[in-house]
């Protein structure tokens, strides 16, 4: 796999960082007193920036390798090698942390949790660090995504989906020795890549639709992506009852919002606009860099490891994106480059170019 120098693009770094802030929202809401019953609502809703990570990963893994990676056995190696530097350390970090933290020593807690197994099991997959649940979900993805990038655009990514649900389906038969493995069903419909595929092919299929498509001047799509979010998370706010785990809601929240964020993607990848160059600038894309760190560090136990249990919700936010940045350029970004460079040979042809910022 030789990799040719290409372009990334610095406004999606920066909606990561907006995608971090929304979960971080989500689990510690500014009071209704300060902003308002609707937009505290609004908060409630805001889970969905897992959604825009997941298209947006489905999308950055296609913007690299889809035209780099070959399905022999050196290159797919090379790919997981890859994915594993991006996203094990800094996790498996915080595992450690945090267990020793909670003094947990149990060896099923330490099996699942370590090799990123807990996502797949209803007793574990929101323990601990309850939000890298999503965590599980980005690894099955990677472990597919070689075969994905070849079979979206020849395959309809609608039967893809129906093949997913159909092996989901399939592995909740299992008879495991670990209870509640793929249980119970609202489990696997909303925290496994099973009942979350459609968002990572939408990604695949939006690089791959509009890749040979020239940028053009006017901000359509990232004021119609900008404006649909909006009005679902104000909808979805405003309706009784209907959240991520409705049977009337589930469909919405897997299929339409990943169309929204595609939309917004698309419209930051090819057309010129404020909002492009704002999430561009330097600062988004520092804050995006962090945003991993961030979306590990900012709920239990860390809020209570860096004393910000009982600090107003915004000084919790600003020093959390603090430690943020630091553990990006202390910790992640060094043991990612090392893990990175010590496998590396050098390619007989072509040269060697960095990751895209915010890959994956």
């Amino acid at each position: 796999m030789h990799p040719v120098a290409e372009p990334h693009v610095p406004a999606l770094t920066g909606l990561r960082a907006i995608a971090a802030w929304m979960v971080f929202f989500h689990h510690f809401r500014i009071s209704s007193e300060y902003v308002g019953s609707v937009v505290f609502n609004m908060q409630v809703q805001a889970h969905v920036g897992v959604s825009v990570f997941f298209v947006l990963s489905g999308f950055l893994i296609a913007f690299q390798y889809a035209d780099r990676l070959s399905l022999q056995a050196r290159d797919v190696l090379d790919f997981l090698r890859n994915r594993f530097a991006r996203l094990y350390p800094m996790y498996a970090l915080c595992t450690l942390v945090t267990l020793v933290y909670i003094d947990n020593f149990e060896v099923t807690t330490w099996l699942l949790s370590f090799t990123l197994l807990r996502g797949f099991f209803g007793d574990f997959y929101f323990f601990h660090i309850g939000q890298a649940w999503s965590l599980s979900v980005e690894m099955t993805f990677y472990l597919l995504a070689p075969w994905l990038l070849l079979l979206v655009g020849r395959v309809p990514v609608g039967l893809l989906c129906l093949g997913f649900y159909v092996a989901g389906w399939l592995l909740s038969l299992l008879d495991m020795p670990i209870p509640t493995f793929m249980e119970p069903p609202r489990m696997v419909v909303v925290n496994t890549f099973f009942g979350r595929c459609f968002e990572f092919l939408l990604g695949i299929w939006l690089f791959k639709r509009f890749r040979a498509v020239a940028p053009w001047r006017h901000a359509l799509c990232t004021w119609c992506g900008l404006g649909g979010i909006t009005l679902f998370l104000y909808f979805s706010a405003s309706a009784d009852g209907l959240t991520v785990y409705s049977v009337n809601w589930s469909p919405a929240h897997h299929f339409l919002f990943p169309l929204l964020v595609a939309t917004l993607i698309l419209g930051l990848w090819k057309e010129q606009s404020a909002t492009a160059r704002l999430l561009g600038s330097r600062v988004f894309v520092e804050l995006g860099k962090a945003s991993y760190v961030f979306y590990l560090i900012h709920a239990a136990p860390f809020r209570e490891i860096f004393g910000l249990d009982e600090v107003p919700v915004l000084v919790h936010f600003l020093a959390t994106n603090l430690f943020a940045i630091l553990g990006y350029y202390l910790l992640e970004r060094p043991c990612h480059t090392w893990l990175r460079t010590a496998r590396r040979t050098p390619p007989s042809v072509g040269p060697a170019v960095r990751e895209p910022a915010g890959a994956g």
